[in-house]
């Protein structure tokens, strides 16, 4: 057998091959770095956009609470005292629960109450206080059933420092932590709810709940999310360690918040004391006493 195939090319066909070649090699490196370039340009806008999403509605969370900081809470809130009442419905209109807002608006600082009961022996109350720049204040609940305390939540804030201190009656803890710029004070949240919604824009802030207010020494801050629906309402979505939740406000033309939807189902729709103590007998000696304490 013969050896192996041999082709002759001429010189003339090889300079044009080498030429063409060292043509694309240009051509290819080329487009590898278009390619590079785009990869990074896209890598920094989705870098930006996720920068936006999450720290954005924090930002404004930040600058609506700085608002109310600056303006104080003399600008907001009217002088004297306000009550407001709740009853918590179930679907089949049945009362189940109520809730009162109580707030006594003073020249040297706002104060204010919260309650809520059941039918049964439940009660839950807190009391807060606040300078009238929201800059410093104090808050202390407590949940009672059968008239024995069950848990005991304490909070003190200023200059930019959280202290909480709480107790299950047995034993007692405390913890510190640092401000976060966006933290609604207790007593604040109605208003804010209101000033998100004449923004238009979500918002996300921070708060302690009594119930995970502390959590393996530590301040526990739960992110709350506001995101106005259009039509007064605003959506709050909540997530602690143990639940996510949604609830959603129903504001009035004047702000103020005239219906709840829980995640459990129930509506908490504005009241007044009568409604209320005729549908709680038992809690009509305390609703009076506290009513009346504040509107004098």
């Amino acid at each position: 057998m013969g050896g192996p195939l041999h082709c002759n090319i001429p010189q003339s066909i090889m300079r044009r091959m080498h030429t063409q070649t060292n043509r694309a090699a240009p051509t290819r490196a080329t487009l590898l770095r278009g390619a590079l370039v785009a990869i990074f340009v896209l890598s920094v806008a989705a870098a930006l956009l996720v920068q936006q999403v999450f720290t954005g509605p924090a930002r404004r969370g930040a600058e609506i609470l700085s608002q109310v900081r600056r303006k104080t809470l003399a600008d907001y809130w009217p002088a004297g005292g306000e009550v407001r009442w709740y009853i918590a419905r179930a679907s089949g209109g049945k009362p189940v629960a109520w809730r009162a807002g109580l707030r006594n608006s003073q020249s040297q600082h706002f104060s204010g109450q919260s309650l809520q009961g059941d039918l049964g022996t439940t009660i839950a109350w807190g009391r807060w206080q606040l300078r009238p720049d929201a800059s410093a204040g104090t808050y202390r609940s407590l949940e009672e059933v059968g008239g024995v305390g069950t848990r005991d939540t304490r909070i003190v804030f200023h200059d930019g420092q959280i202290t909480v201190i709480g107790s299950d009656g047995l034993v007692e803890i405390s913890a510190t932590a640092a401000q976060p710029d966006n933290y609604i004070p207790e007593g604040m949240f109605s208003l804010v709810v209101s000033l998100v919604n004449k923004r238009r824009e979500t918002a996300r802030f921070k708060m302690i709940f009594d119930s995970v207010a502390i959590e393996h020494g530590k301040v526990m801050f739960v992110p709350i999310t506001l995101t106005p629906q259009g039509h007064g309402q605003v959506r709050a979505d909540f997530s602690t360690v143990r639940k996510q939740a949604s609830w959603l406000y129903h504001l009035d033309e004047s702000g103020q918040i005239v219906r709840i939807d829980d995640p459990s189902g129930l509506s908490h729709l504005l009241a007044d004391m009568e409604q209320v103590v005729r549908s709680f007998p038992k809690a009509g000696p305390l609703l009076s006493k506290i009513g009346q304490g504040l509107e004098s």
